[in-house]
């Protein structure tokens, strides 16, 4: 194997790789704009169709551009408020209460433990 195809080899993996992280970001990304999943599944198939249209794209210069401009995109039309599920299993049996006064502070928390 020469260098230039070990640097080929080299180069396509680490493309691949990007576009593999790229695509996980995105999927995960349109569960927060769609949080139901049957809304969701919709569009992921939508952005699957996206990354298979170009599937068989073989210019590397091409590719680093997609790949640019797909981080790019996904930049720019990231959720501002993702959706967070089960944040820690220590809240999992308690109901947290925030007490707010006028100037919205908080003045206190309780933790209420839900009867089971």
């Amino acid at each position: 194997m020469s260098v230039t195809t070990a640097s080929y080899v080299a180069r396509r993996a680490a493309q691949k790789e990007r576009v593999r992280i790229l695509y996980r970001r995105a999927l995960k990304d349109t569960l927060n704009w769609a949080v139901h999943r049957h809304l969701f599944y919709h569009d992921a198939d939508a952005l699957r169709e996206k990354f298979e249209a170009n599937r068989q794209v073989e210019d590397i210069e091409l590719i680093d551009k997609m790949i640019a401009a797909g981080e790019a995109s996904h930049d720019k039309w990231r959720h501002p408020d993702p959706y967070i599920g089960n944040i820690s299993a220590c809240f999992r049996d308690h109901i947290i209460q925030y007490n707010v006064n006028e100037l919205g502070l908080y003045l206190r928390i309780e933790y209420l433990a839900i009867r089971k």
